[in-house]
């Protein structure tokens, strides 16, 4: 039987603290992010403001944000939010802004 995704409810995927490392070692691992940030930063300039949906545990704002002005990133999963942010602060990285909870509300 075939399921309509507007009929799934709920979260489609759960973070826990070990999926977030594992995530973040896999991502570290095989550069995944900084190619993939390669890509984007051809077509973003200084000046521009970057709002992330859906950020995870962050690799793809820590690749991006030291070339933008100003960067946001947000994602609903507390799990995610939580690693994320402990590794900004790990990192010494502070010019990331993280927003847990949904995109549309923090853009409302």
């Amino acid at each position: 039987m075939k399921k309509n995704l507007s009929e799934i409810k709920g979260v489609l995927h759960g973070w826990t603290a070990q999926s977030a490392k594992w995530y973040d070692d896999a991502s570290e691992y095989t550069g995944y992010h900084e190619k993939l940030a390669e890509y984007f930063l051809k077509y973003l300039k200084h000046e521009y403001s970057c709002f992330e949906i859906a950020c995870g545990t962050g690799n793809m704002a820590r690749a991006l944000a030291p070339h933008v002005a100003s960067y946001v990133a947000c994602d609903r999963d507390p799990a995610a939010c939580d690693f994320f942010i402990k590794k900004l602060s790990h990192d010494g990285e502070s010019d990331i802004k993280v927003i847990c909870g949904d995109w549309k509300e923090a853009l409302g």
